[in-house]
């Protein structure tokens, strides 16, 4: 692994020619022969993270580690249930406050060496996903057991309380949105099976873009689609358009640049067009590309928070197979510059808005609310 990053890496910072890559290999050859498989495969992950590069990373199939029956998700003041068993369905929509008594701040630190980001926003992305591997937090010393883990929460009305998962339960998660009595999923979480979908605004008079994956969808190809939302804006008096990038892992950049292309020869009026562009912290990779691509338009806007991947980065994944494990890591093998003036610092919204747990928690979208305010007036 180490071998097949060095070579395809271009390792802009110098890390594996650094003594703390150098002394990373050594342990995990050294240690290998005392330690359990799935110890070991956390060396690999730890020896990944350290390029700092989100594409060069270490594949876990599902159920690898035992998990807990309950999902994370980001907001400004924290992780968040989202998902969780119904027989604790009392903890959806609740702040995570700590670990089997390991405060949220300290089992983040503990995670960060795991995990394979470049920017701080990409990490606090990244790590709400790790927080149900009870098996993986035992491991690395934050968990108590490797087949549950208590979680202490704290509901919308301050109200802390306990709950204590089995890693080895499979029930089916319950979502905060669209079950009885809850919430309706906002916008832009409300179609998670397209990779790209359109709707008129009535209250900004604008049409909204929603851009998930830089994938071609299954359902419309993206000529069709690319041709719909050119005639959707044509019947506007006022051509007001909002793409919504929003945890966007990235996938084919190519795609969309080629779409905004046909958008223009469709309709000239774009580079007219007031548009604003909705960004988090889970935009990540080619969907990054792609928010350069629309900062080229002439009246454009950027609301939200700055994106996973920082405009000047490493990419272009090349998937390596290990042969004793069968597991897949992967390395990047290209740098992109996108915007030299930043250097190694993150592009950082025109306008910045950052959800609360509680506007997650109730499908609140106060991004999606502020540009159709700067569109209106």
């Amino acid at each position: 692994m180490a071998s097949n990053i060095r070579s395809s890496h271009p390792d802009p910072k110098g890390i594996t020619l650094s003594a703390a890559w150098n002394s990373a290999v050594g342990r995990i050859a050294t240690d290998a022969s005392g330690k359990s498989a799935k110890e070991n495969v956390l060396a690999a992950i730890r020896l990944a993270a350290l390029m700092q590069d989100e594409h060069t990373a270490v594949s876990i199939t599902p159920l690898a580690f035992a998990e807990a029956p309950i999902r994370f998700a980001t907001a400004s003041d924290g992780p968040w249930v989202q998902q969780i068993s119904a027989s604790h369905i009392n903890g959806l929509g609740a702040r995570l406050i700590a670990i089997d008594g390991t405060s949220v701040t300290d089992v983040t630190t503990r995670l960060r060496t795991y995990i394979s980001a470049a920017t701080a926003e990409g990490y606090a992305f990244k790590t709400p996903p790790m927080l149900h591997q009870c098996e993986l937090l035992a491991l690395i010393g934050v968990g108590r057991s490797a087949t549950q883990a208590t979680y202490t929460l704290r509901s919308s009305n301050g109200v802390e309380f306990d709950i204590t998962l089995q890693g080895n339960d499979t029930s089916a998660l319950q979502s905060i949105y669209g079950r009885i009595g809850g919430p309706v999923a906002p916008l832009w979480l409300s179609q998670l099976d397209r990779n790209y979908f359109m709707t008129p605004l009535s209250v900004s008079q604008s049409i909204y873009l929603r851009y998930a994956r830089c994938a071609v969808d299954a359902v419309v190809p993206i000529d069709t689609f690319i041709d719909s939302v050119a005639h959707a804006l044509s019947s506007l008096p006022e051509p007001r358009l909002i793409v919504d990038l929003r945890n966007n892992p990235g996938g084919d950049s190519s795609i969309f640049s080629n779409a905004l292309f046909r958008l223009f020869n469709a309709f000239p009026r774009l580079l007219k067009t007031r548009a604003a562009v909705l960004i988090n912290n889970g935009v990540f990779s080619s969907a990054t590309i792609n928010l350069y691509d629309l900062l080229r338009l002439p009246n454009v806007t950027t609301i939200g928070e700055p994106p996973g991947t920082a405009p000047n980065h490493t990419g272009e994944v090349r998937n390596f197979a290990l042969a004793r494990t069968g597991l897949v890591h992967t390395s990047s093998t290209k740098v992109f510059t996108l915007d030299s003036s930043l250097g190694s610092r993150n592009y950082t919204p025109n306008i910045f808005v950052a959800p609360s747990v509680d506007d997650r928690a109730n499908g609140r979208d106060p991004v999606l609310a502020r540009a159709e305010s700067l569109l209106t007036n």
